[in-house]
């Protein structure tokens, strides 16, 4: 899978339709990380919100304002820490 990153939007590698669109932000996505365990995805974005996605539904589980400038990195470790 692969996020199209100027419209937001969860793209299969071998089909041509999306999965899901996650909510539009009103910045680039600088980061992505997916759960181990492949049922979360974890946005950032250029307007210093992390987003907490459930990969199954698409709803949004958790967002918040992070940092003082953009993430550029993320990972998502199995102990869930």
């Amino acid at each position: 899978m692969c996020l199209h990153a100027s419209i937001g939007t969860l793209l299969p590698l071998t089909k041509a339709s999306p999965l899901r669109c996650a909510p539009q932000d009103s910045e680039p996505i600088t980061a992505l990380a997916i759960s181990p365990d492949c049922t979360t995805l974890v946005s950032a974005s250029r307007s210093l919100m992390l987003r907490v996605h459930d990969l199954q539904t698409g709803k949004l589980k958790r967002s918040w304002k992070v940092h003082k400038a953009a993430v550029a990195d993320m990972a998502v470790d199995a102990s869930g820490g």
